[in-house]
């Protein structure tokens, strides 16, 4: 896509914007209905303050520092690492770049969190209400306090820590490579389980999961 114009005077009545990795201009007005708005360009830095107050859904793929986001915000996915006052609203959050400060003050109930890149830090103290959490290639380190109410829980690449303390409402579980540890205290209500490449352990005490399903050894 190789647009890259204003976009100041778009039709008000607009309800989604989509605008492609080329553009790259300032933005000063957006439709005031808008629920829906992305920007895919990973280099855009131009400062936005002009959110709509409807704005449900927010994709920023750059690290561009986020101001004045809405109230009613419910889904983030950005390359900003540094989100500071995010909205009550908020129920899913992606984070591309990873999140340089920490997840100790993310808003109460956040039911789906991404990491990916970056991210190595403590996470003992999630929101109660998150459902999904998925931890992406850096992340090694221990998950012995993990939200009550987990149901899918994703470790990357690099991760490689005991794992006899995760909470029995975890229906879907995912190891990636570097995952070599025993697995004798599995979530109880286990259904979906995905091991990597590097695991060689005893799988004599999965017997004991009663409703698993799916098992991948990759």
């Amino acid at each position: 896509i190789r647009f890259n114009h204003s976009i100041d005077h778009l039709p008000h009545t607009l309800t989604e914007l989509d605008l492609g990795t080329r553009f790259d201009m300032p933005i000063s007005r957006l439709p005031k209905h808008l629920v829906k708005f992305k920007i895919t360009n990973s280099r855009y830095h131009h400062r936005i303050t002009c959110y709509p107050k409807k704005l449900k859904k927010l994709t920023i793929m750059s690290i561009m520092v986020l101001e004045n986001l809405p109230p009613t915000l419910e889904k983030l996915m950005t390359g900003c690492q540094d989100l500071t006052d995010l909205p009550k609203t908020l129920r899913k959050l992606v984070c591309y770049n990873g999140l340089d400060n920490g997840v100790d003050d993310l808003p109460s109930d956040l039911e789906y969190l991404v990491l990916e890149d970056d991210f190595d830090e403590p996470i003992d103290h999630l929101p109660r209400n998150l459902k999904k959490l998925y931890l992406d290639y850096d992340f090694d380190q221990p998950v012995d306090h993990l939200p009550p109410n987990l149901q899918k829980l994703a470790l990357g690449d690099t991760f490689n820590q005991p794992v006899d303390y995760l909470p029995d409402t975890i229906t879907k579980l995912t190891f990636m490579d570097m995952f070599d540890q025993p697995i004798n205290h599995l979530p109880q209500n286990l259904t979906i389980l995905y091991l990597g490449d590097r695991f060689n352990q005893s799988v004599y005490w999965l017997k004991r999961l009663q409703h698993l399903t799916q098992l991948t050894i990759n």
